[in-house]
C-alpha cells in the first residue's frame, strides 16, 4: 500500500513538471560561457599552461513570477581563437573547450564559442590571457 501510495505522488510530481508553460512566460534560452576570462601560463606544465572554458544554455524569463524549469546544459560546441599562434583550443569531446598558451601573448586572447540549434547559430566570447 506504502509502495503505491509513493507511486501515486511520483507520478503527480512528473505530471505537474510535464505540464505546459504559460505562453505569456516567452520562455527563451540563454548561451553562455564561463570563465568569461582566464590567465594560464605558457612556460608551466599541464594543466598550469591550460584553462577550461565551458558553453552552456539554461532556461529563462524576463516575466516576472513565471516559474523557470531549473537546469543547465553543457554544451558541445566549436571553439576558435582570436590568436592560434600563441595558443590553441579544443572542440573535441572529452577536451572540448581546452585551451593550452604555448607562448606568452602581448594582449588578452578573444575565445569564441559558436553552437548551432534549430538552424541558428550563436556565438560567445571570452578572454585567454597567456602570460
Amino acid at each position: 500500500m506504502k509502495r503505491l501510495l509513493g507511486l501515486g505522488c511520483l507520478s503527480a510530481v512528473l505530471l505537474g513538471c510535464a505540464a505546459p508553460q504559460n505562453p505569456s512566460c516567452n520562455l527563451s534560452s540563454v548561451f553562455a560561457v564561463g570563465p568569461t576570462s582566464a590567465t594560464a601560463d605558457h612556460s608551466a606544465t599541464p594543466p598550469g599552461n591550460q584553462a577550461q572554458f565551458q558553453a552552456t544554455v539554461s532556461p529563462y524569463s524576463s516575466v516576472p513570477g513565471c516559474p523557470v524549469p531549473q537546469y543547465i546544459l553543457l554544451l558541445q560546441p566549436t571553439w576558435s581563437l582570436s590568436d592560434p599562434l600563441d595558443a590553441q583550443i579544443s572542440s573535441a569531446p572529452g577536451t572540448n573547450g581546452l585551451a593550452t598558451c604555448m607562448n606568452a601573448a602581448a594582449n588578452p586572447i578573444t575565445v569564441t564559442a559558436t553552437y548551432t540549434s534549430n538552424g541558428t547559430t550563436q556565438t560567445k566570447t571570452a578572454t585567454l590571457t597567456c602570460k
